[in-house]
């Protein structure tokens, strides 16, 4: 399923993910307000568009994570599709660590 950014349409290959971050944090649970340089790289986020899934040994596997989903990554998971909005991201289906159920 693709995902929109600006009018075009994002389509992941492979195993691949599209996924929104979740905006930065800008207060701490006490309510202190950050300033921008000790703001935390959002590690969580809503996946937008998944890839149909790998190829292994002739047989399609599919991704285990749907579009909806609320997952967890690695601070450095993915590579930035929106030079505007650095909360967009594409990332393999390895970097994601799990989905958090609501």
């Amino acid at each position: 399923m693709p995902a929109l950014l600006d009018g075009q349409t994002i389509r992941p290959l492979r195993d691949q993910l599209v996924v929104q971050k979740d905006p930065y944090k800008t207060k701490t649970p006490g309510g202190l307000a950050l300033p921008d340089v000790a703001q935390l790289r959002p590690r969580q986020g809503r996946v937008l568009a998944v890839g149909p899934g790998r190829i292994v040994d002739g047989k399609l596997i599919p991704v285990d994570v749907c579009v909806g989903d609320h997952i967890a990554f690695g601070n450095f998971a993915g590579v930035e599709v929106n030079p505007k909005d650095d909360l967009l991201v594409v990332m393999k289906e390895e970097d994601v660590w799990c989905v958090l159920e609501e």
